[in-house]
């Protein structure tokens, strides 16, 4: 199966990257490259790809914005790629299936190419992907005024913690120490930041 894949960023040498680490997997057919995101529009309507690359941050319409304005017409895979980690929270919370983070190495990129296969051989039809949408949208209207996840970098990759798992947060100068019922996280983060 070949899954049609455009790649959105307004950087050049972010674009060729990309490109360069599909070529070694053919499954994955380049159907063009924006530098914008009114072009992303454009080409997502038009082509209807299965995934999208997408950068963040962008002149004009951001990553964010190219989302809300394909839908409900369109439905790619959204995996954003970007060198900014505070927009990990939101790009989950508009059902994006990865989050790469530049700079990002290859088996973290060969990672996000398994999410994709996976969603994509279990969701691959048209009514699947209608029901998607759906839970999407009522996820959006049932959205609270305070999170129910945070992200956190935590080695190079952004991690999301359920805030209901979350027993008590400690700063400890630079850094918090997240104590989840299993678990104690020490991340590079202040309170104040957080």
């Amino acid at each position: 199966m070949n899954f049609r894949t455009l790649i959105v960023d307004d950087e050049a040498h972010a674009r060729s990257r990309i490109q360069h680490l599909l070529q070694a997997h053919p499954d994955f057919c380049v159907i063009g490259e924006c530098t914008n995101g009114t072009q992303a529009v454009e080409r997502i309507r038009i082509n209807q790809p299965d995934v999208v690359f997408l950068d963040v941050k962008m002149p004009g319409m951001d990553g964010f914005e190219v989302c809300r304005s394909i839908l409900p017409h369109a439905t790619p895979l959204v995996v954003f790629v970007t060198a900014f980690d505070q927009f990990a929270l939101k790009a989950f919370e508009v059902r994006a299936i990865d989050y790469l983070l530049k700079p990002f190495d290859e088996d973290r990129f060969k990672q996000a190419l398994a999410h994709i296969r996976d969603r994509l051989s279990t969701h691959n039809t048209v009514h699947s992907q209608n029901a998607q949408l759906v839970r999407l949208l009522e996820d959006l209207q049932q959205a609270k005024s305070l999170p129910d996840r945070f992200a956190f970098k935590v080695d190079g990759r952004v991690v999301l913690f359920r805030a209901d798992d979350i027993s008590w947060i400690e700063s400890d100068g630079n850094y918090l120490r997240v104590h989840c019922t299993d678990v104690t996280h020490h991340l590079r983060e202040t309170l104040a930041s957080m």
